[in-house]
């Protein structure tokens, strides 16, 4: 009697250990990436405290050879900014707090700004296509980051714009069909007619064939 217990509450326990692993799978732990230590931006932000900054990413643009521009609002997957496309957008509940981007042409500084303040990334020259995970500062009195207010994005006019080739298969053609002599000029291949070798044949695109032997 004791050995038909000891199975069944080791059935028993391994039914559930499995039935929680099958959740899991399916119910999948959610993190919200809202931590600003775990960026994987190419260059750690400057932190500007001072709303009045803001434009220095902008200003930028007053050289004759980089622009610049703003988006006045919190970016979605699509926005386009210039030669930027955002790419993803991270959010910390119903707020967007982070972005991904690529670009076209090389961008030197991005500015990420909160309801105050905001982060600053600044790409060493020539700059960068792309970037991943730019995010607002932390709020140090609860940990999290700060809802985006706008975005700042500043590039080079200079540098070589990206381009991609898609590559194209040939097209192959073939001709078929018969060169002979038509002793009795009828159109028809009759007996004792014979095709002819050596006949070139000239097509329309400057190319050309030779039949064989047998007129082919």
């Amino acid at each position: 009697m004791k050995k038909v217990v000891s199975k069944t509450y080791r059935y028993a326990l391994l039914a559930t250990t499995l039935a929680l692993f099958l959740f899991s799978c399916t119910n999948p732990v959610q993190f919200d990436a809202s931590l600003d230590e775990s960026s994987k931006a190419l260059v750690a932000p400057s932190l500007i405290v001072d709303n009045a900054k803001y434009r220095d990413v902008l200003d930028m643009g007053s050289s004759a050879d980089i622009d610049s521009l703003k988006l006045d609002r919190a970016p979605v997957v699509g926005d386009t900014i210039g030669p930027v496309t955002i790419t993803n957008v991270y959010f910390k509940g119903s707020e967007a707090i982070g972005f991904d981007f690529t670009s076209t042409q090389p961008v030197l500084a991005v500015y990420v700004k909160a309801s105050t303040g905001g982060n600053r990334y600044d790409y060493p020259s020539p700059g960068v296509y792309g970037d991943t995970e730019l995010y607002t500062q932390v709020n140090s009195n609860n940990g999290q980051n700060y809802g985006i207010s706008h975005i700042d994005f500043a590039w080079s006019t200079s540098g070589t714009t990206t381009t991609t080739t898609v590559p194209v298969s040939p097209t192959s053609y073939s001709i078929s069909g018969l060169v002979f002599h038509d002793l009795n000029d009828n159109g028809t291949l009759d007996s004792g007619e014979t095709g002819l070798g050596g006949v070139t044949l000239t097509l329309s695109n400057e190319l050309s064939a030779t039949t064989d032997s047998n007129g082919l």
